[in-house]
């Protein structure tokens, strides 16, 4: 079936995801801002795993200077390079 995609190769990746929000923990990850066109070290709290055209998206919580937001984190396509 073509239409099934095969999401095996982020087992790793989706498994630590779900863990982190199960036990309410915070994971490190690298994020480009387009905005300022850099990769940066951030700690976030993710709480929400969704798919949307063709694509996966995370909603995580994080604390910079004091203030916590919403982030919005795309994964991307996940296609395999």
């Amino acid at each position: 079936m073509d239409y099934i995609k095969d999401y095996n190769p982020w087992e790793k990746t989706f498994s630590l995801l779900n863990k982190s929000m199960m036990y309410q923990q915070t994971i490190v990850i690298n994020y480009y801002s387009y905005s300022s066109r850099k990769l940066s070290e951030r700690e976030i709290n993710p709480y929400h795993i969704f798919s949307v055209m063709g694509g996966h998206g995370i909603l995580s919580l994080t604390v910079s200077s004091g203030r916590s937001y919403v982030l919005f984190v795309w994964i991307g396509s996940m296609e395999p390079s």
